[in-house]
């Protein structure tokens, strides 16, 4: 499934839920990470893998949200690939 956002705030917004509602779903499933909640005991087919492509330049703010992000994102079948400059 693809779903093109507006702009690197939108972007942010979504995937700071995105990521507070898988650790949240792997707390509650006793899980460590999103492979062992798929393939353990819950089985949770519900937590997909989720790439980011990012092509608009974030602003320095911008820049460290995404890094906070992105810190915990393997965990959680999350990756994230910015693309910008030249």
């Amino acid at each position: 499934r693809l779903r093109p956002l507006d702009d690197v705030a939108a972007l942010l917004d979504v995937m700071e839920a995105e990521t507070a509602s898988r650790r949240a779903g792997l707390g509650a499933a006793g899980a460590d990470s999103v492979l062992t909640g798929r393939t353990g005991p819950a089985q949770n087919a519900g937590w997909a893998a989720h790439l980011v492509l990012l092509a608009a330049e974030p602003d320095a703010g911008q820049a460290a949200r995404l890094a906070e992000l992105a810190g915990d994102a393997a965990r959680l079948g999350i990756g994230y690939l910015v693309g910008v400059g030249s």
